[in-house]
């Protein structure tokens, strides 16, 4: 199981969106399409964006594979 964190471009800390994914193909199938969320480090909203995305399981983060 992993954990889908974004990266906060005001204070540069990760924070977690709140999805959670089981494996790396399912990561590689989701797609967001002009999807925003609420920081919870500066209290802004942000877009998602995969490409700054990162996974965290188990104590280590993944960062995302590019094609």
């Amino acid at each position: 199981m992993y954990v889908v964190m974004m990266k906060c471009p005001n204070s540069l800390q990760e924070g977690p969106l709140g999805i959670e994914v089981e494996g790396l193909e399912n990561w590689e199938a989701i797609t967001f399409v002009r999807s925003l969320y609420l920081c919870g480090s500066c209290g802004e909203t942000h877009l998602v964006n995969k490409q700054y995305a990162r996974l965290h399981a188990k104590g280590k983060v993944l960062a995302f594979r590019r094609p």
